[in-house]
């Protein structure tokens, strides 16, 4: 199953507390970093949410469609700036790509129903 939607929009969180760096070499201090909540809709613009077919996330279904997914995008023109390879086992049955403007979440049905609840206004 395949679905391709806007992002589900989100209330921002309380901000970080401040805190002074610490030590000689001035580690610790609280950095917010950049803000990603300028755009409408939070980081991606849009988000695709693929799902395996149910019993088979735990035979190497979903990094068999994460590499599939990966080396479409890699090969894309213009090409899509990917960070690199994750080496590590999915846990939880659920990956996810982040290519930049859109983000490619690859789940297994138990996390889809989860993480991504069916219902009219969502999709």
């Amino acid at each position: 199953m395949l679905r391709v939607r806007e992002p589900i929009p989100t209330a921002l969180g309380p901000p970080l507390p401040d805190s002074p760096p610490k030590g000689r070499r001035k580690r610790g201090r609280t950095y917010a970093g950049e803000g990603v909540y300028d755009r409408a809709g939070g980081i991606w613009s849009w988000i695709i949410v693929a799902q395996v077919k149910e019993g088979t996330e735990k035979r190497g279904a979903i990094e068999s469609v994460v590499r599939v997914v990966r080396k479409v995008l890699l090969t894309a023109q213009p090409p899509l700036p990917l960070p690199p390879n994750q080496k590590r086992r999915i846990n939880g049955g659920w990956a996810m790509i982040d290519a930049g403007e859109f983000a490619v979440h690859v789940v297994s049905k138990e996390a889809r129903e989860k993480f991504f609840p069916d219902g009219k206004r969502e999709w």
